[in-house]
């Protein structure tokens, strides 16, 4: 997902409010969110999450009550990317996602 200000964007930069209002029965939009989700196993971003997991009842308490993204955590880009310790995040619309250690 995309943050732009306040708003979150889906990939084609259009407001995407039913990403954090995702109901347990909107099967639909779930469906879309997944299709367009990768799993990611580098290492530094899993122990992140994994000690920082998103809070649920916030922004994204729709992918807590669904079955099929209750174990997904969004990664939030602005500018299609973001820091998370000392790895940048970026996407590439050709590589995908681009890890980039910081010293």
């Amino acid at each position: 997902m995309h943050r732009n200000g306040a708003d979150f964007l889906d990939s084609r930069g259009q407001t995407a409010a039913q990403i954090t209002t995702l109901l347990k029965n909107d099967w639909e939009a779930a469906r879309a969110i997944y299709r367009r989700s990768l799993q990611v196993s580098r290492h530094d971003l899993v122990r992140h999450y994994r000690d920082h997991p998103t809070r649920r009842g916030g922004d994204h308490i729709g992918w807590a009550a669904h079955p099929l993204l209750r174990d997904a955590e969004p990664l939030i880009l602005t500018s299609n990317q973001t820091v998370i310790g000392k790895t940048r995040v970026a996407l590439d619309p050709e590589l995908g996602l681009i890890y980039e250690r910081i010293e």
